[in-house]
């Protein structure tokens, strides 16, 4: 059997067997099941695929009904017709389309035994039940793929390449034998009068009783269904909410660091090719980490670089002018190899590198755009 046929069978359904009438006074039969079926009549088996038939049949039920084959909103009829003489689609005696009643809903699910079973949810007629105090089985009519086309919609006229079941009838003479008696239906209990296999922990949680009747269950889930659902609407509204306020927080922060962005490339503490890494960085850590990380000192809270040349701050000399700003990338790399040099000259102990290190971030804090000119420049060599 496909598999996307027996998924949707399954799937969250509840698994019903032959004789299971429901509320509504439908009643599940079994109407068909695969494996080998010798005809009567002629040489050889019925089907030599039933088990495709089966889900055929299944599958192509919906269409029938939706297309209107028997009415509007029609199932496919159950007559009283032994031998497949009367009406149907062979013609006949008018009174045989007399409908012992109507097949609403086809399922096909495997038995213990591994065979594919297909049952049909029936809304018996007062004929039909009748009928069967005489009639104890059934069995189906079909048709082979290609034999009928499509009555509407957009493939109206082309072939159907499936199986389609077009009746079921009431006999004594079944094209398969050993199915379930149909009159055994009425035998059977309604479901919601089964007893219920729930356990007093369970019903607990329902707000029930331990003796609390299957009738009460189904209020309670029905209650609890309509809960669930009202607050998965709540939770809908708010996470609406607050994926929109979300979604305005994150406009207004992009236009922020968009501005962000300009005030540093017009102030000259970033270039051109440096903007989409500053808003990267301003995205993903705030645009005060983005501002530090291109040297731009933030008052109050930068840390003060200690005296690196044996002076004041930034590694120059209180005493000494202050030096002017380096406008090249040449002048930003010749002043931090000065004071590189002036510090190792002040503390022979200090390696090259960790002096020109130290030099160089004197520099860019004294000078915050000397790193655009610097990070510019493609003919630097660095340390």
């Amino acid at each position: 059997m496909p598999g996307h046929i027996l998924n949707a069978l399954r799937a969250g359904a509840q698994k019903f067997t032959h004789g299971d009438r429901l509320e509504d006074g439908s009643v599940w039969l079994e109407v068909f099941r695969s494996g080998v079926h010798m005809s009567p009549f002629v040489d050889g088996q019925v089907l030599a695929d039933p088990r495709r038939a089966i889900t055929d049949m299944v599958e192509t039920l919906p269409m029938i009904i939706e297309q209107g084959w028997h009415g509007a909103g029609m199932g496919i009829p159950f007559r009283v017709d032994p031998d497949h003489s009367m009406g149907g689609w062979f013609g006949g005696n008018a009174e045989g389309l007399a409908a012992a009643g109507q097949v609403l809903e086809l399922r096909a699910d495997e038995d213990d035994a591994g065979e594919l079973v297909m049952l049909a949810r029936v809304a018996w007629t007062e004929m039909g039940r009748k009928a069967l105090e005489v009639f104890r089985s059934c069995s189906v009519e079909f048709f082979t793929p290609g034999k009928l086309r499509h009555r509407s919609g957009p493939n109206k006229g082309e072939p159907i390449d499936q199986y389609v079941l077009t009746g079921i009838v009431l006999t004594n003479n079944p094209m398969v034998v050993n199915l379930q008696p149909v009159a055994a239906s009425f035998d059977a209990p309604s479901y919601s009068e089964r007893t219920m296999p729930l356990t007093p922990e369970t019903l607990a949680l329902l707000g029930l009783d331990a003796d609390a009747d299957a009738d009460a269950v189904t209020r309670a889930v029905k209650k609890n269904i309509i809960t669930a659902t009202e607050r998965s609407a709540q939770l809908e509204a708010v996470t609406a909410e607050r994926d929109a306020f979300r979604d305005e927080r994150d406009t207004l922060m992009a236009s922020e660091i968009e501005r962000a962005a300009d005030r540093a490339l017009g102030d000259g503490r970033i270039i051109e090719k440096q903007v989409a890494r500053y808003k990267e960085i301003a995205v993903e850590h705030g645009i005060a980490f983005a501002d530090e990380t291109y040297c731009v000192e933030v008052v109050k809270t930068a840390p003060r670089t200690p005296d690196l040349r044996g002076g004041g701050d930034n590694g120059k000399p209180p005493e000494q002018t202050p030096e002017p700003a380096p406008t090249t990338a040449a002048e930003v790399e010749a002043l931090i190899e000065k004071r590189a040099d002036a510090m190792k000259a002040s503390n022979p102990g200090m390696s090259p590198g960790i002096a020109y290190q130290k030099a160089q971030l004197g520099v860019f804090r004294t000078f915050p755009t000397s790193y655009a000119l610097l990070e510019g420049a493609d003919d630097i060599v660095r340390h």
